[in-house]
């Protein structure tokens, strides 16, 4: 709980920093790359990161390596040094939510989650994302997954709003239409 709150005052001064909409998407692309490593498997780089015996400077070194090869912002590179000189490291994948939530209300967009029995085709995620983006008038960030219990069509979340249109929902109806006959 504690780390949200951390996050959320992070985030929050360092969108406040950034003035163009470009900037604050290439932050949030970096953002999403670091909280990927985070998550990986990788031992090496999470001993680093994450254990004490390391040195800030050691920390920083790998991480603006890392920065180099992963083409980040400068801002998101002085960002980071600064969570390592505070400590702060480990609230990374926080102050990711976070920073992407401050930036929806900024942008008008909202996060739709896109489950479907399948991995989608391109044009098919796209049509999806047009309707929705129809239905609610912003943008939509499309997160999706794959669920194989949903036995075809395709279901969305997006905040309270659950769009369903899989076929088990759509059986569930006809049965319901039918027993009320």
């Amino acid at each position: 709980m504690q780390e949200n709150k951390i996050a959320r005052r992070y985030a929050r001064a360092l969108i406040d920093t950034i003035e163009n909409t470009e900037t604050m998407l290439k932050v949030e692309g970096d953002f999403t790359k670091l909280a990927l490593l985070f998550k990986s498997n990788n031992k090496d780089f999470i001993e680093v990161m994450k254990n004490p015996i390391f040195l800030d400077e050691e920390r920083q070194k790998v991480m603006r390596s890392l920065s180099a090869k992963l083409d980040f912002n400068k801002l998101t590179i002085r960002f980071i040094d600064l969570l390592i000189t505070k400590k702060r490291l480990n609230c990374l994948p926080f102050i990711e939510t976070a920073f992407a939530a401050l930036l929806d209300e900024r942008l008008p967009r909202s996060r739709a989650s896109i489950i479907s029995a399948r991995k989608l085709l391109d044009n098919e995620l796209a049509s999806i994302v047009t309707a929705l983006q129809n239905r609610i008038g912003k943008n939509i960030v499309a997160e999706t997954e794959v669920d194989p219990a949903v036995l075809g069509g395709v279901k969305a979340k997006i905040g309270g709003f659950v769009f369903d249109r899989t076929l088990a929902t759509q059986l569930a109806v006809l049965e319901q239409t039918l027993t009320t006959l």
